[in-house]
């Protein structure tokens, strides 16, 4: 998650969104969702919608310690507990989670790249609403899937 971005609509109204970010680690490829929640049900329908659209599942999926997904975070100290309706989920789906080591950024820095991506909606402030907004962001999923990526050399 991209998460608490406080943005201002045109009609003034300040919002607080959420950006659910799913990146393929091999391929770079880039999914985003807006929301105004950041619930269990919001994450495990934007996770199948994009497996539907992808045409399958990721074998592992690496996640930060999010509540939605972890009862307690994984650290240094102990192992991570997974809450019981994710673990199902992700069971369904055939997917293993891997929760990120908290307060290692370094366990995931593709997505962290990624997140910078995701100030530009700051450049934006006051310019659209709600709706617009999450255009905005699905298009910035696409320019970023198209494009060349200087460490692989490909789109």
């Amino acid at each position: 998650w991209k998460e608490n971005i406080k943005y201002i609509t045109r009609d003034g109204e300040i919002i607080y969104v959420n950006v659910a970010v799913l990146l393929l680690s091999h391929s770079r490829f880039k999914a985003f969702y807006l929301t105004l929640s950041k619930s269990q049900n919001v994450l495990m329908s934007f996770l199948t919608e994009t497996f539907e659209s992808l045409g399958g599942v990721p074998k592992i999926l690496l996640t930060d310690n999010m509540k939605t997904v972890m009862d307690h975070p994984r650290t240094s100290y102990s192992k991570s507990v997974v809450n019981e309706r994710f673990d199902h989920f992700s069971k369904d789906f055939g997917f293993n989670l891997k929760p990120c080591e908290a307060g290692k950024p370094q366990t995931k820095g593709k997505a962290e790249n990624v997140m910078k991506l995701l100030d530009e909606i700051h450049a934006y402030q006051g310019q659209m609403n709600y709706e617009e907004l999450h255009e905005f962001v699905q298009s910035l999923s696409e320019r970023a899937n198209h494009s060349y990526h200087q460490g692989t050399g490909k789109i």
